[in-house]
């Protein structure tokens, strides 16, 4: 199955006062330093400097107080260490970042750990169960902002941004000079200013329609720069807090590109019985047409498993969880492509199918009712990429028959046409193709999605695509997270690696989409 142009997505907005804005407002090459991160899987920075008075003042003011742009022209690089209690999770934290755009983060939080380094070269993350991934554009490029404005860089020509002057805003029971910088089309960030001294004790960031905001504290002074070692996010959703305390803070310790390796996997995790390189054909049952379902065994216990290769983690349903005596730690947001829901996370979980093996994972325990419901059985696992990040699967659609193979040992048949694999910020595998004769565009391949094709709405009403077809329909269409009406047509061709498909069903619409698919609220 294949999806087109994943478009960014709403998530639930916090009600903030509003701040009475000034007319003025200017295009600035603004940055924010020596502010540690905020977190939320959605990470918030802190100070950037804000204009007031006339805001050119104020932000001399503040850079001032944080001490001067000598020092923090100074600041070659910073290391973190300190803890994290965030969405029924806590432990250790370690962030580091040099001026040149290098960045490492990590959390182990109980059995789970969460890292990601990204920088000139490359950037990857771990997943749950320890495997590298590459990390989205919108990460990447959020991650090089947040560096531009940790270490002050609009004092050498820094990243270009939006500043806007939003005037006075209440908090705390006192006035605060807000400023707000944007850097993307979507998201802001604003620094809550005393028109007084010039410090900072709030800023706010918007990422989409989610609000957060982060009450700096405990400053000390670091290298002749003022830095914040107490940031408490705050949310009105709680499970999106997060509290993070710095034990130390330590700058130019002479980081380079060698300092921030890619990170390890786990170690294998995927093996086939008897050390063979391939599992001979099994059998799989093909719901609806496009759904497969395959025998497996969870933790010793036999059950059928859905294959989803877009899903960004595998899934037990609650029900099935419960029947194992299953219970998760934490909770994370788990988005579908229309809606989100929570979920919890329990590790040590070994799935099989026939000689196969995955070892140790950790998975999401979620409510699965709405899409079992729309396909009309129980769905207890929803086996994600972990499979096919580890295996070759090769699927025989025709026959019903699925084989799994090591990668180091798969060839493919001589009429092979491979296509290039690349990466949304979703964290999904996108393919290039093209529809009716149109430039070439990006699709998703998703094994699991519930169309045969699907054009979200935005592409398709920019192309005409759903204008004058005949028959046309409209079916509510369920899944993780919740369910959306989609509009149903019949395109002319869809051609990918030189293969053209004529008459091909096809569906649009509205999606949800968020930088990634499951979010651990304060790590961003």
């Amino acid at each position: 199955m294949v999806a087109a142009l994943v478009q960014p997505a709403p998530q639930p907005a916090v009600p903030l006062a509003p701040a009475q804005p000034t007319d003025r407002s200017r295009r600035f090459r603004a940055s924010c330093p020596g502010a540690p991160w905020a977190m939320a899987l959605l990470f918030l920075v802190a100070p950037a400097w804000c204009r007031a008075e006339d805001a050119e003042a104020l932000l001399q003011r503040h850079a001032r107080w944080l001490g001067g742009r000598a020092a923090l022209e100074r600041l070659r690089d910073l290391t973190w260490s300190g803890t994290l209690a965030t969405a029924g999770f806590s432990g250790t934290l370690m962030l580091k970042e040099t001026r040149g755009g290098w960045h490492q983060r990590e959390a182990e939080l109980g059995q789970t750990r969460v890292a990601e380094v990204s920088g000139p070269s490359g950037a990857w993350a771990l997943n749950w169960t320890q495997q590298v991934d590459p990390m989205s554009p919108s990460e990447a490029e959020a991650v090089a902002e947040r560096i531009f404005r940790r270490f002050g860089r609009h004092l050498s020509g820094g990243a270009e941004a939006t500043l806007q002057d939003l005037g006075s805003e209440a908090r705390d029971g006192r006035s605060w000079r807000v400023l707000r910088f944007r850097f993307r089309a979507a998201d802001y960030f604003d620094v809550f200013l005393d028109p007084e001294d010039a410090s900072c004790v709030w800023v706010r960031e918007g990422v989409g329609d989610s609000v957060f905001l982060t009450r700096l504290g405990d400053w000390r002074t670091v290298a002749g720069v003022r830095m914040p070692f107490d940031e408490e996010t705050v949310h009105n959703d709680p499970k999106l807090g997060a509290h993070i305390r710095w034990h130390t803070v330590k700058a130019n310790l002479g980081l380079s590109a060698a300092d921030f390796p890619k990170p390890a996997p786990r170690g294998p995790m995927g093996r086939i019985a008897g050390k063979r390189a391939s599992t001979p054909w099994l059998e799989m049952e093909l719901l609806q047409g496009r759904f497969i379902y395959v025998k497996g065994r969870v933790n010793g216990h036999e059950t059928p498993l859905v294959l989803d290769s877009g899903g960004s983690t595998t899934i037990l349903s609650a029900t099935f969880a419960d029947a194992l005596g299953l219970s998760g730690v934490g909770s994370v947001y788990m988005e579908g492509a229309t809606s989100a829901q929570d979920a919890a996370l329990v590790p040590g979980i070994d799935i099989e199918i026939g000689p196969l093996r995955l070892a140790g994972l950790t998975v999401a325990i979620a409510d699965l009712a709405g899409p079992e419901k729309a396909m009309g059985r129980a769905m207890p696992v929803i086996l994600g990429k972990e499979l096919f990040n580890a295996f070759v699967v090769d699927i025989d659609y025709p026959h019903s028959k699925i084989a799994f193979h090591t990668p180091a040992s798969y060839r493919p048949d001589a009429g092979a046409r491979p296509l290039r694999l690349l990466s949304d910020d979703l964290g999904l595998r996108l393919i290039e193709a093209s529809v009716e004769g149109l430039p070439s565009s990006h699709f998703i391949v998703d094994i699991a999605a519930a169309g045969n094709l699907t054009l979200f709405q935005a592409y398709a009403e920019k192309n005409s695509l759903l204008v004058d077809r005949f028959p046309r329909s409209q079916r509510l269409s369920r899944g993780v997270g919740g369910g959306s009406v989609v509009t149903l047509a019949t395109l002319k061709s869809f051609t990918l690696a030189g293969f053209e498909l004529r008459d091909m069903p096809a569906d649009s619409r509205t999606v949800r989409a968020s930088r990634r698919t499951f979010t651990v609220p304060s790590w961003r």
